[in-house]
């Protein structure tokens, strides 16, 4: 699973993640609100992982302004301590332009999450402009191709050659690729063929509350296997 956030405002209605993250990053704000994040998260999946007695995992957006925050492994192991989350069951995803402003300090971050059994994923891959010698420099586990080359899957070529480098690539550096905002058969079709391991978007779910989660996943599953 990835946490995203939703707005439910009583005046305008739900308001998506895309819309509410760089109102919040332009303030403050956004270091409070992905700590509530980090534990709300962390409970979450603590208690879906004893309820259904599986492994779920679930990946945690983290911002770039947050992230270079000098106490930010204080607050994060404050919060870890707290949730008594396995921290295996946890995915910290940065876009790329985070890993290509990569200070000593944060990258010596990255490696300590990485120590605790943390998955590091990079966000919206192939958006950035930079080099790609971050890619063994490090600690990283999964990379995620931005949706806006899944959205000319299958028919525009330059799309298919640009999905292709980089699962290629990923391959190569023995990272896990995932394809965000799949939408339709033959888009998932297309990236099987071209090898991508993990596919997510609304071909499957559109956004779930973790209510809505929970019964889907957790309780009707159970009864699926009891029928059988």
């Amino acid at each position: 699973m990835e946490a995203l956030l939703r707005w439910n405002s009583k005046k305008l209605g739900f308001v998506s993640h895309t819309e509410l993250i760089p109102i919040a990053e332009k303030s403050s704000l956004i270091i409070d609100l992905e700590n509530w994040v980090i534990k709300t998260a962390s409970l979450q999946v603590k208690t879906w992982n004893k309820i259904s007695k599986q492994d779920f995992r679930i990946a945690i957006n983290i911002s770039q302004m947050h992230f270079k925050q000098k106490n930010f492994l204080e607050e994060f192991n404050a919060l870890m301590q707290n949730s008594g989350v396995n921290l295996n069951h946890l995915e910290i995803e940065l876009t790329e332009s985070a890993f290509l402003t990569q200070t000593e300090e944060n990258i010596k971050k990255l490696f300590y999450l990485k120590s605790l059994g943390i998955e590091i994923s990079i966000d919206d891959f192939g958006t950035g402009y930079s080099s790609l010698s971050y890619l063994k420099k490090l600690p990283i586990n999964t990379i995620k191709i931005d949706k806006s080359f899944i959205d000319g899957l299958p028919d525009d070529k330059d799309d298919v050659a640009i999905t292709k480098t980089i699962i290629d690539l990923a391959k190569r550096f023995n990272l896990k690729v995932v394809a965000e905002g799949v939408e339709t058969k033959d888009q998932v079709d297309v990236l099987i063929e071209l090898g991508c391991d993990t596919v997510q978007g609304y071909y499957f779910f559109k956004p779930l509350s973790a209510e809505a989660f929970e019964q889907y996943f957790i309780v009707e599953k159970e009864l699926a296997l009891i029928q059988t």
